[in-house]
Formats: structure tokens, sequence, C-alpha cells
């Protein structure tokens, strides 16, 4: 698939992984692009301190791409099947 940019394509393979990634996710039935930041990867969470709660991991919706800018309305359609509500926070 072609992607808007390199930043969108790399970030968008990161999903689940430590680090900053891009996923599509869907919120109230509405399809959303959100950037998930993560302290450390999905499948080890809650293996570090079991027995403390601390935040590993926050996302925040985005409707530009923070790469290059365009607009992400716009490209939605085309990853309409590829959302990763697995990853949904």
């Amino acid at each position: 698939m072609k992607h808007c940019c390199k930043g969108f394509e790399h970030h968008f393979d990161e999903a689940g992984k430590k680090g900053i990634s891009l996923i599509l996710t869907s919120f109230s039935a509405i399809p959303t692009f959100v950037l998930q930041f993560r302290a450390v990867d999905q499948v080890d969470e809650g293996k570090a301190n079991p027995g403390i709660k601390i935040i590993t991991s926050t996302q925040a919706p985005v409707h530009y791409c923070p790469w290059c800018g365009k607009k992400l309305y716009k490209v939605i359609e085309k990853y309409k099947g590829m959302e990763r509500d697995d990853l949904k926070l």
C-alpha cells in the first residue's frame, strides 16, 4: 500500500511496539487515526511490575499526518478493514 509519506509508513508498521506508532481504530464506529505512545511492547505490558499500576501507554487522535501534514480524512477510506482495535487503549 502506498502511504502519504515515509514517516507515516514507518509509524503505521510499528503498531503495538515500544515507541511511537500510528494506528487506525474505531471510536464510536468512526474510523480514526491515533498516535500511540508505548513504554513497552504490548506483549510485555504488566510483566515489569505486576503489583504496581503504571501507565505505560497513551494515545491521541490525529487529523493530519504528523510528518507531511496531509489531511488524514482524505485517505482513511483506503485503510478500511485495517483497524487495530486490539491495540485500542
